[in-house]
């Protein structure tokens, strides 16, 4: 599961918001008991971003030592890695209440098909990617590469309004799929040559 940190001390728009959130407090907290009705409509209002980042999902070290040798020493290294694009909604507490209800469901379904049109993702898909390295090191260095694979980050709040009521819905998306390379502190870094790379996206069933 992703971790979901409430939003609100984000930036102005998150204090602004958070305020929101107070006032639409009870409506949310009785999501889970509406009934639904025949053609209730769900309508997305409005879609404020809170936060963008970056989720390390996992790193690989790659030693190279030539402190003792005379020449270049050079290796190549082919890596790779999974990903899944989730969604996590709301504030867990509610949505343990609420999950097994049809309108959280109907929020769920909303929520999804509006990030994916705004981030041409999928949720639920799976994401491979594989990657190929040369990592060289000069004569008498000691080198620690450090790859690091990241998915994006998006957090916001969703206003959507459900026959006569307006929901905030708070949300954190993780998608994408992407490596960096970089030396550990306190240690020299030789060039990095990228050889080749793929990527394959499978949709999960």
């Amino acid at each position: 599961m992703l971790p979901f940190i409430a939003a609100g001390a984000v930036s102005i728009l998150g204090v602004v918001m958070g305020k929101r959130l107070a006032k639409a407090h009870n409506r949310q907290e009785n999501a889970h008991s509406l009934r639904l009705k025949p053609g209730l409509k769900l309508q997305v209002l409005a879609h404020h971003v809170l936060e963008e980042s970056h989720l390390v999902l996992a790193t690989e070290d790659v030693p190279m030592d030539n402190r003792f040798g005379n020449k270049t020493l050079s290796s190549e290294h082919e890596f790779s890695q999974t990903a899944t694009i989730e969604l996590e909604l709301g504030n867990n507490k509610r949505v343990s209440a609420a999950a097994k209800t049809d309108f959280w469901h109907l929020l769920e379904n909303k929520a999804e098909l509006e990030l994916g049109k705004s981030l041409g993702i999928e949720v639920g898909s799976q994401i491979n990617r594989r990657v190929r390295l040369r990592f060289a090191t000069d004569p008498g260095q000691f080198v620690r590469y450090r790859v690091i694979w990241q998915q994006q980050s998006q957090r916001g709040i969703l206003e959507i309004r459900a026959g006569r009521q307006l929901f905030y819905l708070p949300y954190l998306v993780a998608y994408g799929l992407s490596h960096a390379v970089e030396s550990l502190p306190g240690e020299s870094l030789s060039p990095v040559q990228k050889i080749s790379e793929s990527t394959d996206e499978e949709h999960a069933e």
